[in-house]
């Protein structure tokens, strides 16, 4: 499933270039097989496109559907998915700096 996921991710217009950002990232974070990358692409990708799924329903469910109400979902709904994505990589950056830091200290 995962696989599937991020295969269509990677191919659709709308997600492709956040798919790539996100693989570059986890590359850099993760260094190992591209399978793996591919992985864990994926599984931080289903959490966003169900983060972005209740976030939408959220803002759905109380309003009257209107085109000017979509989109200001919509811009929404993309701040919180960024927001989330940069937030969980800054933080497993920072403690993997830690890591580094304990790391040279002992030797």
């Amino acid at each position: 499933m995962r696989s599937i996921i991020y295969k269509y991710s990677s191919r659709f217009f709308l997600t492709s270039e956040l798919t790539k950002r996100l693989e570059h990232k986890i590359f850099l974070l993760y260094p190992s097989t591209k399978y793996s990358v591919m992985n864990r692409t994926a599984e931080c990708l289903i959490r966003l496109y169900l983060a972005a799924f209740l976030v939408l329903t959220g803002l759905l469910w109380f309003a009257e559907f209107s085109l000017y109400y979509a989109i200001l979902c919509m811009i929404i709904v993309y701040a919180v998915v960024n927001g989330k994505v940069y937030g969980d990589l800054e933080r497993l950056e920072i403690r993997l700096l830690s890591q580094l830091e304990t790391f040279i200290s002992d030797v």
